[in-house]
């Protein structure tokens, strides 16, 4: 190519630039040169294959990248919306039916999208500047190529391509029997394939024979110049005007799938099918469904008096001018809501924008809308979403979840909930956060106020901002050594101490947020306090504690502790009671009371003694133990509560086999450790087998809990077990 003969110039993202007659000759991405074909086409796909590659996170999947309503780039799920999708990756697909202008465009886009400077990707380009080119030695396509072309890019039927892939044939027939300057068009070098048919084009008796063909010469031929460009030969489309001077190819973009350069010979009358949606589609034109294709035609030729000649592609590439696709069927837009309803969503959407909302979430607006909506056969957030693309996409900016102005900055939903509850300025119910904040899910903004501490729950589901407490920097620091002062002394200090000290030490701030619940103040205290404290619920340490280090250093130094304490100090850590824990320290003397295992004075040999008379087998429940009077004195007046300490913790002959401890009851089974019993398992499948009752979950259940083996009738591995116990009880009986 004469360079002279073209002018060199860089894009310059900052300024919008026509960008016709023009193709990329360099792309330099973070300084580093990036080898490319001379097609605009393929730098926008290696340059969104090298941003993916870096950004993943950051490359919206679904959705338009310049805020045009289109989806540029998506996995299967949603290509049926794209008109001509090429893959990039493994299930994704980027949209290249796009002008060369309207390529800059989202290559700016997306340097926004990932936060990139426009220095970053630098792109070099020549525009032609009347001056004859030079063709380069490329190979024009196949026959095989230009069908398959014709067949799966521009949708065309298989008669319909083979009459192109014949008019090429002739034409070359007749240029080489007419002994032409050059008779190939085929698979040949493309200055070749060029210049047979410009020769063609002003042979006079081939011209005479392309208006009996009504010119279908000419548009085999322009197909085949599109094909040329889509196949990266070469961007260049041959000046096919019959009086044209001869002169070589003119250079154009090589946007060969946008709308206004996609040629197509049908003449179909296409106007019926808008009507054709609205009578016989109103639930959906299925694609790619042999059944709805048919019926289609079947009403078209009932409308129409006249038969459709078009094939499936081409009737669906059709009727997506007037209706849009959701989860793979076209919805007639016209008529998929009453006029009166296209207005109040419409006015909706731009009020909500009018009274400074950034942004409406689909999931809000379908829930707003959801009761009228009954009517209509729009049914989701998604369906809504698709819906709006196509009929107010070019007014809003539009991405997967959420509809904005154009050139607006969204707010973060988390800015939206904190501006809310600040400009309040106390207390606010769910239902009053719900209304000022309609434009965003409710299940959304759940989730905001409860993963997010400086949304405080004052209980009762109202919420208000922690910063709404104004505590100085003085306060907090004489807060955080009260803090510190009883980690050092207890290992943690609880909430209600915490809240308890603060309003021991400002009385007067206490008072003035005296309309804030204590757990209120305390989780403000909380948000404030973050890291320099870890809280565990309404527990406050200064490290890491699971529940169970927290409840050691709880009852670990005392010698009482009521039931009672017991309760109130799990809840605070939002868990249950640990008995085996306790009982490293303590054991029970009654149903209430424990104490430290320092003050037992059980004599065991006499106590074990006592238990035998009871015990005569194997085994026996706690709960058979009825008269205590013949048990030596402990200290402490017997009861099953003690009997259950004593022979868990002291007892030498007996242990303890239970499905866990009960704070109602001493529920378990007092076992000779001679016996050979390891679990409470094993022991419940001897049990049942030597009963008498019939082996089933009801009876089973009743039998349990009569004898005191069970506090309720639940056991989770009650089935496993009777089947051991049916296998022993008959193998019991096959002995005699």
């Amino acid at each position: 190519m004469d360079v002279s003969s073209v002018i060199q110039l860089k894009v310059d993202f900052n300024e919008k630039t026509d960008m016709s007659f023009t193709r990329p000759t360099k792309l330099v991405v973070c300084n580093h040169d990036i080898k490319i074909e001379k097609s605009w086409i393929s730098l926008y796909i290696k340059l969104v294959y090298i941003l993916y590659s870096i950004y993943p996170e950051k490359i919206p999947e679904g959705m338009s990248f310049d805020g045009d309503g289109k989806i540029d780039f998506s996995n299967r799920s949603k290509i049926s919306s794209m008109k001509s999708p090429m893959r990039i990756y493994k299930g994704l697909f980027l949209e290249t039916a796009l002008s060369t202008t309207k390529i800059v465009s989202k290559i700016k886009a997306l340097l926004d999208i990932c936060n990139l400077d426009y220095s970053d990707v630098i792109i070099f380009y020549e525009k032609k500047d009347d001056i004859d080119y030079v063709f380069e030695d490329k190979k024009s396509p196949s026959s095989n190529e230009f069908f398959l072309f014709l067949r799966d890019k521009l949708y065309l039927s298989d008669s319909k391509c083979k009459n192109y892939i014949t008019a090429i044939n002739r034409a070359e027939n007749f240029a080489s029997t007419n002994k032409l300057k050059t008779s190939k068009i085929y698979n040949c070098y493309f200055e070749d394939a060029s210049n047979t048919m410009q020769i063609l084009m002003k042979n006079n008796v081939f011209l005479r024979s392309n208006s009996k063909k009504h010119n279908l010469y000419k548009d085999a031929f322009d197909l085949f110049s599109q094909c040329m460009n889509y196949m990266d030969k070469k961007p260049y489309r041959i000046p096919l005007n019959c009086n044209s001077t001869e002169k070589e190819a003119e250079y154009v973009s090589d946007a060969y799938d946008s709308e206004e350069n996609n040629i197509s010979p049908e003449k179909t009358d296409v106007n019926p099918f808008e009507s054709v949606l609205e009578k016989s589609f109103q639930n959906g034109f299925r694609l790619n469904s042999i059944i709805d294709t048919k019926k289609f035609k079947r009403s078209y030729e009932e409308l129409t008096c006249s038969s459709l000649d078009l094939d499936s592609k081409e009737i669906e590439i059709k009727a997506k001018e007037y209706g849009f696709v959701y989860d793979g069927k076209l919805y007639p837009v016209k008529t998929i809501l009453s006029d009166k309803l296209k207005q109040k969503l419409h006015k909706y959407i731009d009020d909500s924008f009018d009274s400074g909302k950034t942004s409406i979430y689909f999931e809000a607006l379908f829930n707003e809308f959801s009761d009228e909506f009954l009517d209509y056969n729009i049914n989701s957030p998604d369906m809504l979403r698709s819906y709006i693309v196509f009929e107010h996409g070019n007014e809003y900016k539009i991405d997967e979840k959420q509809i904005s102005k154009k050139n607006s900055v969204i707010k973060n939903p988390v800015d939206e909930v904190r501006s809310c509850l600040k400009n309040h300025g106390g207390l606010m119910s769910k239902d009053e956060i719900y209304s000022a904040l309609s434009n965003l899910p409710q299940k959304k903004i759940d989730t905001i106020l409860w993963t997010n501490y400086e949304f405080v729950n004052n209980g009762k589901n109202e919420f208000f901002d922690a910063d709404l407490i104004d505590v100085s920097n003085e306060q907090l620091k004489s807060i955080s050594t009260l803090i510190s002062d009883t980690i050092k002394s207890h290992g943690f200090m609880s909430g209600t101490e915490l809240v308890n000290d603060f309003k021991r030490k400002f009385p007067k701030l206490y008072e003035e947020y005296s309309f804030y619940s204590d757990k209120g103040l305390r989780d403000s205290l909380k948000y404030k306090l973050e890291g320099r404290f870890v809280f565990n619920g309404n527990i406050i340490s200064d490290k890491n504690l699971s529940s169970s280090d927290i409840l050691n250093l709880f009852v670990s130094n005392r010698e009482t502790i009521t039931l009672d304490e017991l309760e109130s100090f799990v809840s605070e850590m939002n868990s249950g009671i640990n008995f085996e824990l306790i009982f490293k320290y303590l054991f029970r003397i009654d149903e209430k009371t424990f104490i430290s295992k320092n003050r037992a004075s059980f004599n065991v040999d006499k106590t074990d003694q006592t238990i035998d008379l009871f015990c005569q087998n194997e085994y026996i429940p706690i709960s058979s133990i009825q008269n205590f009077a013949m048990f030596p004195d402990a200290g402490f007046s017997w009861n099953k509560y003690l009997l259950e300490s004593y022979i868990f913790l002291f007892s030498k002959k007996y242990c303890l086999l239970n499905r866990g401890f009960n704070r109602n009851s001493a529920i378990g089974v007092i076992v000779k450790k001679s016996s050979g019993y390891e679990s409470f398992n094993d022991l419940i499948e001897d049990e049942l087998a030597n009963s008498n009752i019939e082996l089933n979950k009801e009876t089973a259940l009743d039998y349990l809990v009569d004898k005191g083996y069970l506090a309720r009738r639940s056991f989770s591995d009650l089935e496993e077990l009777l089947g051991f116990a049916r296998a022993k009880r008959n193998s019991n009986k096959g002995r005699f």
